[in-house]
Parts: C-alpha cells; structure tokens; sequence
C-alpha cells in the first residue's frame, strides 16, 4: 500500500474516520466541532500517520503468493465489502438487498461474503492466500469447517467454495462494534 505495508490493520480505524468524514460532507457535524474517537482508534490513526509521513524506502515486495484481506459484514438493510491486496489495491462493493427480504443476519452474514467473492472473483484468482474477516461467529465457524446445519447456509457456503479453492483461507472473527 501507500505505506509500503498491508492497510488492513488500519481497515476499522479508517471506516470510523470515514464515517465522521460523511457527517461532516452531509452537515451533520461542523468542521470547527470535536469527534469523539475511542484511544484505540485515535492511536491506530496515529500509527497510520505516521507511517505515511515517515520518509524510509520502500522496499519491493518478495516474489511468493499473494496475499489480501477481505473484510465484509452485512445488515438487515444491506451489505458491504472491502478487499486490500497486498499490492496496495482497495476494493470496495456493497450495495441494499432487495425489498421484502426477511431472511435471518446468519443468512445475510454469509450471503455478503458470497457476494464479496463474485464481486472479486477475477482479483481472487491471482491470490495464494486469503485472509477473511467477519463479525457473525456462525458465519466464522461455518466457513472454517466448510459445512453447516442449516440447508440456507449450506447452499450459500457451496457458492463460496469453488471461487476459493486454490487459495489458502483464513477465517478470523472481529467484533461487530469493531466492524
């Protein structure tokens, strides 16, 4: 990335200074007015800057497998999801599920990871390693041991596997107030 290392240990630090950001492009908020940032995130963003202000060489990356880290979350009003490559790429899709959609969040949880993955499927292909992160813990275990009790997350995990098979996956959980 633009720091010459992987910004997704910034990913949740960044989508809380983006949302201020929003408040402030929407006139919610005044640009003379305070935002209230928990110390972690005000201390990630600290770390972030300066890391991007620091003068240093960067050095090119080692010839091996690709690597990204796919973040995604979902709600009862829609989904979204953010890739970071290893090469510095941000790829971002999302968008409102269809009205009338009365399924259950484990259920909307792994279909926005289905829908990450063909969203990014060309950009997936040339990966060796995946990093996925989620904030439902049925989703997390689901996708870990590749099956499920339920016959609606079954037939969603079957569409994510094909997608993934060449690479290695990891799936860690994240806490939703973090996501």
């Amino acid at each position: 990335g633009v720091v010459g290392e992987s910004l997704a240990p910034y990913h949740f630090a960044l989508k809380i200074a983006r949302r201020s950001s929003n408040k402030l492009n929407r006139g919610k908020i005044a640009p003379q007015d305070d935002v209230a940032l928990s110390q972690g995130c005000a201390a990630k963003l600290q770390q972030l800057m300066g890391a991007v202000c620091a003068t240093r060489t960067v050095t090119p990356q080692q010839p091996g497998a690709p690597s990204a880290t796919l973040f995604s979350d979902a709600s009862m009003d829609g989904w979204g999801a953010v890739l970071y490559d290893d090469r510095g790429r941000i790829l971002i899709t999302g968008a409102k599920w269809p009205a009338g959609e009365g399924r259950h969040i484990n259920v909307l949880e792994l279909e926005a990871t289905r829908l990450a993955v063909l969203a990014f499927f060309e950009p997936l292909q040339s990966l060796g390693h995946l990093h996925v992160v989620v904030d439902n813990t049925s989703e997390q275990h689901v996708l870990r041991r590749g099956n499920s009790k339920s016959d609606d997350l079954a037939r969603k995990l079957v569409e994510i596997v094909p997608p993934l098979r060449d690479q290695r996956v990891r799936v860690s959980y994240v806490a939703s107030e973090e996501n």
